[in-house]
């Protein structure tokens, strides 16, 4: 039986928001964005304030199954939050958001770092997880932000 290898893959991204980042920011959180984000669903596991914040723990649908998100860094100065994603047997991921001020706007710098956990959890990284799908999906985040943020939200 051939031993599993696993894979590591990093996806970058660059939005821009039509706000500053002090406006921005506290909308990355699952609470805020069932505000911009039609049908977004989430579940707390913990939460000192039942808003983000460093150590805190929630759950989502993402891929398909039950995704842990655990904040690792939340740093309200620099507006940076860094999540740790865990899909048992599929793949974990640091999802990283730092927030830059530009004339402004806020630039969102984005980035993915997919590893699989399984045979799976590969294929769905190579098939699923593109630059260019995972494009499209920051894409429409980017337009849902701004819309929200353009209607004095």
């Amino acid at each position: 039986m051939e031993k599993f290898q696993s894979i590591q893959v990093n996806r970058k991204f660059s939005l821009t928001f039509n706000s500053l980042p002090e406006k921005v920011f506290p909308l990355l959180c699952p609470v805020r964005e069932k505000e911009w984000i039609p049908g977004w669903d989430f579940e707390w596991i913990f939460s000192k304030t039942g808003l983000i914040g460093e150590c805190c723990l929630f759950k989502t649908k993402e891929y398909g199954e039950d995704t842990f998100w655990f904040v690792v860094e939340y740093d309200q100065i620099k507006f940076r939050i860094v999540f740790v994603q865990f899909v048992p047997d599929l793949l974990t991921a640091r999802f990283t958001v730092h927030l830059v001020e530009q004339g402004g706007k806020t630039n969102a710098q984005v980035e993915y770092v997919f590893t699989s956990l399984s045979e799976k959890g590969k294929e769905y990284i190579e098939k699923e997880l593109t630059q260019k799908k995972l494009g499209k999906e920051m894409a429409t985040m980017e337009l849902l932000l701004n819309t929200f943020l353009g209607e004095g939200g």
